[in-house]
């Protein structure tokens, strides 16, 4: 990550400031005067991009994007078009403006599922990827929290980045704090993700130590390569994330007769899982791209074992979350900010080869 903080933000203002500077070159006024505006223009463009992290920055790539396809007509239809640069800048602006407004809309993603391992239904909520409080505020984390208390979950799953490298030490506090006071039958589980422990920051806000103390304090279970039965035809496997060292490759089964969940941050390891003869792995992550088009890019060049939805392969099936926040920028300009809800059903004659059946709904 210190590529991404310090050094891509550096190649990205240089990039952006010849796409722009040749692209105010094609704008016309007076030669002399013209040439120190837009020069000067161009740096103070720039100079924002240098955190990587603002919306300005972002506002800029969209605008560069926009930019080289307005040259790239030009170019081809040999016109001087002068109502693309505005017209770019326009596009840009909207792009961003929509995609916070999407960001801050947090969808119920549902899915209905059968399994005979389960002496009796099941209802899980997942929330990952918070990243609290870049997308949400305390009002909108409230509201967020009474919503999925109103869902009479019988289990919470809170499936890491809740937190991140841009939450002060109060506002984690404060994160963990709201998200304890959810209701469920079973209880609210926790496991961590790549930014949870600010390990991207220069100077984190807050310990491991402080973290865990804060989630345990909210009465939320911490899994970090342990098991928790708290039902008894149910085992969750809660993963460390690989960015940290874990105890073991591929959790082994005990008892093939329960129902087994692995919660894992990331979607790593779904056909070794399979193989394994677990049921259900919950992950998030991804972000289902959050800026377009990176998540189709990751999609196309297999970045991610699955990339968003629901995949089944044997008796597996995995459910991967776009997340409830966004990483970054208060900007989502790709999919949907969600929670999960999943119902899996008792059922004594499901087939045999495919322990679920999926009816999604949004």
């Amino acid at each position: 990550m210190w590529f991404v903080y310090h050094v891509m933000p550096a190649l990205l203002a240089a990039a952006s400031g010849i796409c722009l500077y040749v692209s105010l070159r094609h704008m016309p006024c007076d030669a002399a005067a013209g040439r120190k505006v837009k020069l000067a223009a161009t740096l103070l463009a720039v100079a924002g991009m240098l955190d990587f992290c603002s919306v300005w920055t972002l506002f800029m790539m969209h605008l560069c994007v926009f930019l080289l396809l307005w040259l790239l007509l030009r170019k081809l239809a040999h016109r001087r078009m002068i109502w693309g640069f505005p017209l770019s800048c326009l596009l840009a602006l909207a792009l961003i403006i929509g995609g916070m407004g999407n960001a801050r809309v947090i969808h119920r993603t549902y899915y209905e599922l059968v399994n005979d391992k389960l002496n009796d239904d099941l209802r899980i909520v997942w929330l990952s990827d918070l990243h609290y409080p870049t997308a949400l505020d305390s009002d909108a984390l409230r509201e967020l929290c009474a919503r999925i208390s109103a869902e009479h979950a019988d289990l919470i799953i809170l499936g890491g980045d809740i937190v991140d490298e841009h939450t002060n030490a109060a506002q984690m506090q404060e994160a963990f704090s709201a998200l304890g006071q959810m209701r469920s039958t079973l209880g609210t589980y926790f496991i961590y993700g790549n930014h949870d422990r600010a390990r991207y920051a220069d100077q984190p806000a807050f310990s491991d130590d402080q973290l865990a103390a804060a989630i345990s304090s909210a009465g939320i279970r911490i899994l970090q390569d342990t098991q928790a039965m708290p039902r008894d035809d149910i085992v969750l496997i809660g993963r460390e994330d690989p960015a940290y060292a874990r105890h073991q490759d591929v959790p082994s089964i005990d008892n093939s007769d329960v129902c087994h969940i692995v919660l894992d941050h990331r979607p790593l390891q779904l056909q070794e899982n399979a193989a394994a003869g677990h049921d259900l792995q919950l992950s998030g992550h991804t972000h289902d791209g959050q800026i377009f088009p990176l998540g189709t890019l990751c999609a196309m060049m297999g970045l991610n074992e699955w990339e968003y939805g629901m995949w089944t392969q044997a008796d597996l099936t995995t459910i991967v979350s776009s997340g409830a926040g966004t990483w970054g920028y208060p900007v989502r300009t790709q999919g949907i900010s969600e929670y999960v809800c999943i119902d899996i059903k008792k059922a004594a004659d499901a087939c045999a080869s495919a322990a679920f059946t999926m009816r999604p709904d949004r």
